[in-house]
């Protein structure tokens, strides 16, 4: 089972969970409050109770809760971006750090939740039928109420370092988060301080569209279609011998076979005139 269904799965044990405390008539603040307070345990007896015909395997092992093994890592790769946490980013010239959570409406960049990445947590789930692995990424969130603000017309969105969110919600899971960055302003007024502007990184696995139609039209070899007018090439010609025809087959000297340099020999007057002369006594 994929991480993607655990987040459908609970999402949708929790919509059947607020969908009954409205139908009882409470208000948004109280269902807030009970979700946090008993979502948890309604979860567990309402999967694990047998009349309510709950059969799915993933939901059941849910239901039993996590072991009380889990790992820490300080990267991980999901979605196709790099995460690191900001202990092991800190000191690098790049931030892998910066992480968000989209909000219900895609459109809207005031629904979503942006902060840093502190830990991962790989957290291990035994039920009585399957195993698995979940993991999640732990970190502080800036307040979406006064913590951020939106550009009404480019939707650019700047986010306050000092203004964090209070509610204890620090767990997400790693697929459903995107990776972002945070760049200070070069304004030095009191009011723009603490503000940073987000920016959002590209997805490994996301191929532009541009640079692929270029890359098709650079894949296509040019050929000429037509040829206009032929040259004709006339191989009737005898072509003239390279070789000398003057000599034929000319015996290389006996000194070239022994690689020997050819040696003199002197004539008889040379030898005459070779021999030293003393004088008469």
């Amino acid at each position: 089972m994929s991480v993607v269904q655990v987040g459908d799965l609970e999402g949708m044990m929790k919509w059947m969970f607020v969908n009954y405390f409205k139908r009882k008539g409470h208000t948004p603040e109280s269902i807030d409050l009970a979700i946090d307070m008993h979502f948890a345990e309604w979860f567990r007896l309402f999967v694990l109770t047998e009349e309510n015909g709950v059969t799915n395997q993933l939901l059941r092992t849910l239901a039993w809760g996590p072991t009380e093994k889990a790992t820490s890592w300080p990267a991980y790769f999901v979605n196709g971006y790099k995460f690191h946490t900001v202990a092991h980013g800190r000191g690098k010239a790049t931030m892998n750090s910066g992480i968000c959570v989209r909000g219900s409406d895609p459109n809207d960049p005031s629904s979503n939740f942006y902060g840093y990445l502190k830990d991962i947590v790989q957290v291990e789930y035994s039920g009585s039928t399957m195993k698995m692995n979940v993991v999640l990424f732990e970190g502080d969130r800036f307040d979406p109420q006064t913590g951020m603000q939106v550009h009404p017309l480019y939707k650019l969105v700047d986010v306050n370092c000092k203004k964090l969110y209070r509610k204890y919600d620090p767990f997400v899971l790693a697929q459903q988060a995107i990776h972002v960055y945070y760049c200070e302003y070069p304004s030095m007024k009191k009011n723009m301080v603490d503000w940073m502007a987000v920016c959002e990184t590209k997805s490994r696995r996301v191929i532009d569209e541009t640079s692929k139609e270029n890359d098709e039209d650079d894949a296509i070899p040019y050929q000429v279609e037509e040829i206009q007018q032929a040259f004709a090439v006339n191989i009737e010609e005898q072509i003239p011998s390279l070789f000398d025809q003057t000599v034929s087959n000319p015996k290389p000297p006996t000194y070239l076979h022994r690689g020997l340099p050819p040696i003199r020999v002197r004539r008889e007057a040379d030898r005459s005139l070779a021999q030293p002369r003393f004088a008469s006594p």
